[in-house]
């Protein structure tokens, strides 16, 4: 019975870690670092595409971890 609280408890951190990655990328994108970025015009478009990306990773990261909570 313990084997499988601790595996739901490492389920429900993984997708903890996802909705925060994803939360902290829009958040960032929220900020618009690339306004201040040394690389000037080619370094924007660079870090919009690196945040866009971190959110992407995030949301998937959780809904894999949702849909493997659900399948067991």
């Amino acid at each position: 019975m313990k084997r499988g609280t601790a595996a739901q408890w490492k389920t429900w951190m993984v997708v903890a870690v996802g909705v925060f990655v994803a939360l902290y990328s829009v958040g960032t994108l929220a900020v618009m670092p690339w306004r201040y970025t040394a690389l000037g015009t080619v370094g924007a478009p660079i870090q919009i595409l690196g945040g866009v990306a971190a959110v992407g990773v995030g949301v998937a990261l959780a809904w894999l971890s949702v849909t493997s909570a659900r399948k067991t």
